[in-house]
């Protein structure tokens, strides 16, 4: 059908060529492709409302160690629609086919997706799109390297009125063996992925450079797979632009303490003719830990690890309780015009002239309020238990042309003791064992704990084997000489001169260690 930019242009196929492919998805039995033989697993066909066929099938193969998958979908939209719009190849119903290409071209710049040839026996090659697994693409569209994923991959293509999609997985049984012959060749094998390994991350080490990562690509079996069915049903997608390749790396290279990793990604797309940058933060677990290695939310038993060092102190959380805590605060802002309290039943509102108001509030007997209130003043408004509400009045305006626009504007203010969930915590540090212990305070006869290091005491001061309570020592000597102290050293502090603690404790009247 004549040649263009180097490459023969496919003979248009006709709809109806497809058929033999539709019929057999309707209807779908075992398989034997190229000496292959694909088991038909489960199958499905619907219909819509418009007369839009749904086929579902899945099949596999079993080969040794090897397993494949295939599941293969085909969507046939009607030729005639229920608004009298007709398809065909060049006059594509824009709210389905054309989305569907918009779609797949759009993600071919994420990186997500590529084009790939198939080249068939007469010459001919037909276009279709590889991708990376869908449900992980709506999982986290940042996501670029898809080495993990080179064995669970989509195919599409699109052929007149039909949408094919195939989703293509396959895994080697491992960790099996039936002789020592086999078992020592499958440790052999292993050790050399290791040693792979050990030595790919001994070179990043020395210079941690970007990679080229891809790893879209079709096994020989799937390919086949794809191509049976290309011989009856022809893609009509036609070959986009190359967008480029994306280059990655690690950093650091290797889990830090805190346990997380920048993925770093760029790449020059072509298409748009930019520079490229993605980034995203990974999770990952500390292989080596000079401290104590614990859970990243230190309550959760599983999940990854984190590294804090040794003599890190830090407050935890065992759970919570309810207690009576003060709290105070503003609760709501408030606006009532004299228009609006004469809709309202129980609420009264007069504003005079000299920007004072009287407003009364009668809630169903339970409380009232009857006052002349004045601008910046605050007022008793109600009271219950140990819980108190004020009304502090922001603003009182008198409209003199429109008195029912008249208005004040008021803040509610509580205060008092109510009941709250406040979490239950100690004080804790590393210590050198690599475990988790609580600090030290007074034990049950009120004597000072005794300690080697300032870490494991509450106040965070050790002196000749015995934690320092601050709080008790200045006691001792008297709330003026305390407060003078205090403040001298949080100075002192403040500037770098020396420790608050220790500072405290000497001008106390305490040895230094």
């Amino acid at each position: 059908n004549g040649c263009e930019d180097g490459a023969c242009n496919l003979i248009p196929i006709p709809l109806e060529s497809c058929q033999k492919t539709v019929n057999f998805m309707e209807n779908p039995t075992n398989l034997t492709i190229e000496g292959i033989e694909w088991k038909l697993d489960y199958s499905d066909s619907s219909h819509s409302w418009v007369e839009d066929t749904n086929s579902y099938a899945s099949f596999s193969n079993e080969d040794g160690d090897q397993y494949n998958s295939i599941y293969m979908a085909l969507e046939l939209f009607p030729e005639i629609y229920p608004y009298g719009e007709t398809f065909s190849k060049d006059n594509k119903p824009s709210n389905i086919i054309n989305n569907i290409e918009n779609q797949l071209n759009s993600i071919l710049e994420n990186g997500l997706c590529e084009q790939q040839e198939i080249y068939m026996e007469d010459g001919f090659h037909h276009i279709i799109y590889v991708c990376r697994n869908l449900y992980d693409i709506a999982a986290g569209v940042q996501e670029i390297d898809i080495k993990k994923d080179t064995k669970n991959i989509w195919v599409y293509w699109i052929s007149g009125n039909k949408l094919f999609s195939l989703n293509t997985y396959s895994y080697e049984y491992g960790g099996y063996c039936d002789s020592y012959e086999e078992c020592k060749a499958f440790e052999e094998e292993k050790h050399r992925e290791q040693q792979e390994s050990l030595t790919d991350t001994l070179e990043k080490l020395i210079d941690n450079e970007y990679e080229f990562v891809g790893g879209f690509y079709l096994d020989w079996k799937s390919r086949n797979f794809v191509k049976h069915f290309l011989e009856d049903c022809s893609s009509d997608i036609e070959k986009s632009g190359w967008t480029g390749s994306w280059r990655c790396k690690l950093e650091p290279v290797i889990c830090p303490p805190h346990g997380e990793q920048k993925k770093i990604c760029e790449r020059y797309n072509s298409v748009k003719g930019e520079d490229e940058l993605r980034e995203k933060t990974l999770s990952c677990s500390p292989g080596i830990c000079s401290g104590c290695y614990i859970p990243k939310w230190w309550a959760y038993s599983g999940g990854d690890k984190k590294c804090i060092p040794y003599g890190f102190r830090f407050e935890q959380q065992t759970g919570w309780t309810i207690e009576d805590v003060f709290m105070e605060g503003d609760t709501a802002k408030e606006g009532l015009s004299v228009a609006e309290a004469q809709g309202e039943d129980g609420i009264d509102l007069v504003v005079y002239s000299n920007n004072t108001a009287l407003l009364t509030l009668i809630e169903k007997g339970e409380f009232s309020f009857d006052s002349i209130i004045e601008e910046g003043e605050t007022y008793n408004f109600q009271e219950t238990g140990e819980i108190q509400l004020n009304l502090f009045v922001d603003k009182i305006f008198y409209d003199n042309d429109n008195y029912e626009e008249s208005y004040i504007e008021v803040t509610f203010k509580m205060s008092g003791m109510m009941e709250q969930q406040v979490p239950e915590t100690f004080n804790a540090y590393c210590e050198i064992d690599g475990e988790i212990h609580q600090q030290k305070t007074k034990n049950y006869k009120g004597d000072w704990s005794k300690c080697q290091n300032n870490y494991e005491c509450d106040s965070n001061l050790c002196s000749s084997g015995e934690c320092i309570e601050i709080k008790d020592l200045a006691e001792q000597v008297g709330k003026f000489k305390g407060l003078f102290v205090k403040i001298s050293c949080r100075v002192a502090d403040l500037f770098g001169i020396e420790d608050y603690n220790q500072c405290v404790y000497e001008g106390l009247g305490g040895k230094a260690q």
